[in-house]
């Protein structure tokens, strides 16, 4: 290759280092095989990948944080109220680094949410409460409605009906 080029670009996508080098310097301008730009057998560069986050960022607990969690099912056990229709779910789950959970929450619908186990679940918290669980698995997604909201909608409507209905 007669001079030394000024920069080489080795790319690196999926962890996976491409098989092409991008040379630059005087007389160079190109892609050439990276057997070419480093010899044979090309090194295996040590690098810390672009597109992974330092591992403070990564830890469960700042997930938990931000709102949403990546999780997948163990079990799941689920009890309906056709009276009050409310149905309580409880969950135990694995998460990320391998640690069982158990999440509870109550919606106040009485229809069943589809996961087994094996399935990924993103859980989504607002103010330390499940507000959606959209089951990555399925692409299913299932927002959680707390009880209570139902009946207070029904209340405020029945209230101005009964006053029309006694004068």
């Amino acid at each position: 290759m007669g001079e030394e080029p000024n920069e080489i670009r080795v790319f690196v996508a999926n962890g996976q280092v491409s098989t092409a080098a991008a040379v630059f310097g005087p007389g160079f301008q190109d892609w050439l095989p990276i057997t070419q730009v480093f010899g044979y057998p090309a090194p295996v560069p040590q690098y810390q990948p672009v597109y992974s986050p330092p591992p403070a960022q990564t830890t469960v607990e700042r997930r938990q944080e931000a709102g949403s969690w990546l999780v997948r099912v163990r079990a799941k056990n689920s009890r309906g109220d056709r009276k009050r229709n409310i149905r309580d779910f409880t969950i135990r789950v694995y998460d990320e680094a391998g640690s069982e959970h158990v999440i509870r929450f109550t919606n106040a619908a009485w229809h069943d949410f589809e996961m087994r186990s094996g399935d990924w679940l993103r859980v989504s918290q607002k103010n330390g409460k499940v507000v959606r669980v959209a089951n990555q698995t399925t692409g299913e997604v299932y927002s959680v409605t707390p009880p209570g909201c139902l009946q207070m909608v029904i209340l405020l409507v029945a209230i101005p009906v009964l006053a029309i209905l006694m004068f």
